[in-house]
């Protein structure tokens, strides 16, 4: 698509366009008194301010926590399911066809976890 301008030309039109109905603001008047602002500057009073010593950063002791395996965590989610499901007045073969019960056993069965064994035990 050919541009009606160069893309590359800084003074182009893309850089210096002005559209209409906007003002420009004129630049300030040089006659600003610079003897007035720098004794505004120089007769400033300067305090000089105590800081507190800063404090060596307290030792911090690591602490190592057992990561749960995600099979354990998935199991408790399989009998927690279960039991749910059961509260519910469900017999095994109901909560089998539910499908809470089948996202949990999915994912449960990719990590190997034994979800049948499990169902079976809880309804003995």
């Amino acid at each position: 698509l050919p541009l009606p301008w160069n893309p590359f030309d800084v003074e182009g039109r893309c850089y210096n366009h002005i559209p209409d109905g906007t003002t420009i603001i004129e630049d300030a008047p040089d006659d600003l008194d610079s003897d007035k602002v720098s004794e505004d500057i120089s007769s400033t009073d300067s305090e000089i301010v105590e800081a507190d010593p800063v404090e060596a950063p307290a030792e911090t002791t690591k602490v190592v926590v057992a990561e749960v395996p995600a099979s354990e965590l998935l199991e408790e989610e399989v009998r927690r399911t279960i039991d749910l499901l059961r509260a519910d007045g469900m017999d095994m073969m109901q909560v089998m066809e539910h499908p809470k019960f089948a996202e949990v056993s999915e994912r449960a069965g990719a990590a190997n976890v034994d979800v049948w064994t499990m169902v079976v035990s809880t309804f003995q």
